[in-house]
């Protein structure tokens, strides 16, 4: 096996790590088959040489976007090495279409049961495009993929203690990167930032000069605040996002998370996802 191709598999595996702990993940795992030898995922079926599993509390599309980084970290890697479509359409056709098909068939299962979420592919894609063509994240993405390559397999510790220099947790304020949301998210995210806009005018209020009257209790306020914006807890949900090999079928996926409530409550656009072979 080429070493090219070695850190091509590496690459897809920690692009999904990286995007994600940019969207406030955790951590769980990342493994690899250094000699090339499969492991197969009980929940689809496929035949896997890697996997990054992390929690993901986030807009499925957020989601998405981590599971399309896959591919396109590898497209971004061999690109640096002069592998174009231009120059090998074959290689780069078997990664844009092959090699995420374990992806898809994860946020294929999501999408069937909850079928009001809207998942844009194609702007996930591109998302995870300018995310990975920064040198922040690719830089990230190399100590990553030289530790994946030397251990095979990083626990949560490990993955942290590599990504720590990289700061990922502001990369997307940091980058000026705001990713492309459907509307009802969008909505939801406005309703939040408004939200914290109203609790710190309400804290400079109780902060400010003492008044004749008593005013009204700050936490009151907070929880009718939270009432108007219609924020509530996360709900939760898992997936999965791994590397496929010898792929002759898409298969369903295993029992999935209960689902969530209905399109109606605002608290279906927050969901707790992970991702792993499942082994």
């Amino acid at each position: 096996m080429s070493e090219l191709r070695n850190n091509q598999r590496a690459e897809h595996e920690v692009s999904h790590m990286s995007t994600a702990l940019c969207f406030g993940a955790v951590p769980d795992r990342l493994w690899l088959s250094l000699d090339g030898s499969t492991r197969q995922d009980p929940a689809t079926g496929f035949h896997l040489v890697g996997g990054a599993g992390f929690t993901l509390e986030a807009e499925l599309q957020v989601y998405a976007i981590s599971a399309m980084a896959g591919h396109v970290g590898e497209i971004d890697l061999l690109a640096r090495h002069g592998v174009s479509e231009r120059s090998h359409p074959r290689r780069v056709s078997l990664v844009r279409e092959v090699h995420p098909r374990h992806d898809h068939a994860a946020l294929d299962a999501f999408q069937r049961r909850f079928p009001e979420d809207v998942i844009d592919r194609g702007r996930a894609a591109a998302d995870a495009a300018r995310m990975l063509g920064t040198e922040r994240l690719r830089a990230a993405n190399r100590a990553l993929r030289r530790q994946l390559l030397r251990h095979g397999e990083l626990d949560p510790d490990q993955i942290q203690r590599v990504a720590a220099p990289f700061e990922l947790h502001t990369f997307l304020a940091d980058e000026g990167i705001r990713v492309w949301l459907p509307p009802s998210a969008e909505e939801a995210r406005s309703a939040e930032a408004d939200f914290f806009a109203k609790v710190e005018s309400i804290r400079a209020d109780f902060d400010g000069p003492a008044r004749t009257a008593a005013p009204p209790d700050f936490f009151d306020q907070i929880e009718r605040l939270r009432g108007d914006f219609g924020l509530t807890a996360p709900g939760r949900g898992a997936g999965a996002l791994d590397t496929p090999r010898g792929l002759s079928r898409t298969p369903s996926r295993g029992p999935l998370p209960p689902r969530r409530p209905p399109a109606s409550d605002p608290s279906r656009h927050r969901t707790r996802r992970r991702s792993g072979p499942g082994l």
